[in-house]
């Protein structure tokens, strides 16, 4: 995560200072093979940084940097990154400081009633909009920010780590495979060796230590394949998938409220896997419409 937190005026921006960055930041991509997210002026909507309640100023501002990072620098993405708007306009009660431009009291009065109060939106008036935000969420706590240096965690994607992941499960899933084949064809002495292992260790209710040496696995692979294949994955995927991860705790508690309904549908053979599959998908595609258009964000945490 790369934050980037204006020290001059928004309208002092222009293109040939988003290129330097962009610039910059497709030599890191390139030297370290890593994926950065560029969190442009954090916190936006806030009244404690000097680039804070700047709406039109703010959009202006990271859609010419969206446009020249997402030319520049493929390896590279935009995260929109506002506070978390219970209380909003803040004010004093949240340390109000001095702007590096003009409080634009018009765009802030989203209702039209001459007033910036809590009844107005803090979301919509410094959406950029989708084509140049490809992440949002509120943003993390101010201290202690920093970038980590794409060495400190892709252990698993070299080499090393690679042969390892590698051997794991070779070792693991050959060993399925040859227990499955036996049981199910009656081979001599495999036979009844898959099912013995699937009660005595894999059983769903007491979570036994099976699953849990499955789910050590599919992270570890993920993760290794994620890195090592994050370029096209998030080329062929991240578009949903992303947004829907960086409010994950919003998607969570929305998703528990659509499948309630959902599971009391009369008639609906949720044993069929097309029947769950269409589910599946009109469920995921509500909560993913639901996600981009902020339904509920100023009411659920994310």
């Amino acid at each position: 995560m790369l934050t980037l937190e204006p020290t001059v005026a928004l309208e002092d921006l222009t293109t040939d200072d988003a290129r330097r960055l962009a610039d910059a930041v497709a030599e890191l991509t390139e030297a370290d093979d890593a994926a950065f997210w560029v969190r442009f002026a954090p916190e936006m909507n806030g009244s404690w940084t000097p680039w804070g309640q700047q709406p039109a100023a703010h959009v202006a501002a990271f859609r010419t940097l969206a446009d020249v990072v997402h030319t520049t620098a493929p390896g590279a993405a935009t995260t929109w990154a506002l506070a978390y708007g219970a209380g909003y306009p803040f004010g004093t009660a949240r340390g109000e400081v001095e702007g590096s431009g003009p409080r634009e009291q018009s765009a802030l009065d989203t209702d039209g009633d001459g007033a910036v109060a809590d009844a107005d939106d803090p979301c919509a008036p410094y959406w950029p909009g989708p084509e140049h935000v490809d992440a949002r969420s509120p943003s993390p706590p101010r201290p202690g920010r920093r970038v980590l240096p794409a060495s400190d965690h892709r252990a698993l994607s070299r080499v090393r780590g690679k042969v390892l992941v590698t051997a794991l499960m070779t070792a693991y899933v050959g060993t399925l495979v040859a227990l499955c084949p036996g049981s199910l064809l009656h081979v001599e002495p495999l036979e009844g060796g898959y099912d013995r292992l699937y009660w005595t260790l894999y059983q769903r209710t007491d979570l036994q230590v099976g699953r849990l040496v499955d789910l050590a696995m599919v992270v570890v692979v993920a993760y290794a394949v994620l890195t090592t294949m994050w370029k096209p994955v998030n080329a062929a995927v991240g578009w949903f998938s992303t947004p829907l991860g960086t409010v994950s705790l919003y998607v969570f508690i929305v998703h528990v409220f659509v499948a309630l309904p959902v599971g009391t549908i009369p008639g609906l053979d949720r044993t069929d896997p097309w029947v769950g599959t269409a589910v599946h998908a009109a469920v995921l595609a509500l909560v993913r419409l639901m996600v981009r258009s902020t339904v509920g964000f100023r009411l659920l945490p994310t």
